[in-house]
């Protein structure tokens, strides 16, 4: 699929003036870059790709531009905020997810490396104009968590206990794995919960907290726990221990 893809491109140039330019887009395998197809058309897709700045444009010549350089994000939806639901996302202007909910997440998708992104989110359906854009640059060979959270007017929602920013935000959390040993589950965890305090977390059955003092926005190193399992997670106020919730994290 094109989440899979690498993308080239040829830029063959008519004239002085930019839209006389014509552009081809090169589909290939990360594993077979020799073997890929040419293609004549755009589309959503290539558009992210291929933002406005990545190609030079030159009169009356023809160039390669080769985009190998690139990172891969997964992307969280983890603000509550019902304004936000369900959101676009766009990169430099042009759509890229459609249709995001809350409490889902994207594959680990190709971005452009070594160039400065403009990622935008915005309420589904809702003009670009009216979302929270947010510049990254991405190093190429890396892998992010790219995680919203927050809430887009803090003024209407209860203020944080630990008076962190509860404000809409975007955090890019760099090396992320893609996998991990077959007797074994790695994960990290983020408090996402603007109105929460400061929590400890605890694995039933152990002592001691595996986690303490977590804040709104915090994401931990990852912790790391035998596999196939299934745990228990209760969370409790830091330092006072009063019980707050469980969740079952199954690694089998």
């Amino acid at each position: 699929g094109d989440a899979d893809m690498i993308y080239q491109a040829t830029v063959a140039v008519e004239g002085d003036e930019g839209n006389n330019v014509g552009y081809k887009y090169y589909y290939a395998d990360p594993a077979d870059l020799d073997n890929g197809t040419w293609e004549n058309s755009i589309n959503d897709r290539m558009a992210m790709l291929f933002p406005d700045g990545i190609t030079q444009i030159l009169p009356t010549a023809s160039f390669d531009v080769a985009l190998g350089d690139h990172a891969y994000a997964q992307i969280i939806h983890n603000s509550a905020d019902p304004a936000v639901a369900s959101v676009d996302i766009y990169v430099n202007g042009a759509l890229a997810v459609p249709g995001f909910d809350f409490r889902t997440a994207t594959g680990f998708v190709p971005l452009p490396a070594g160039v400065e992104l403009q990622l935008t989110i915005t309420p589904a359906g809702a003009d670009p104009a009216a979302g929270v854009t947010v510049p990254a640059t991405l190093d190429a060979d890396q892998t992010y968590y790219a995680i919203a959270s927050g809430v887009l007017d803090p003024d209407n929602f209860s203020a944080s206990p630990t008076m962190s920013d509860i404000g809409f935000r975007l955090d890019l959390v760099a090396d992320a794995q893609l996998s991990t040993a077959a007797d074994s589950l790695s994960f990290k965890i983020m408090h996402g919960t603007t109105d929460a305090p400061a929590v400890d977390l605890f694995v039933q059955g152990l002592p001691d907290p595996i986690v303490s003092g977590v804040t709104f926005s915090a994401i931990t190193d990852y912790i790391t726990v035998p596999a196939p399992e299934v745990y228990t997670i209760d969370l409790y106020a830091s330092g006072v221990n009063i019980y707050l919730a469980s969740y079952e994290v199954d690694a089998t």
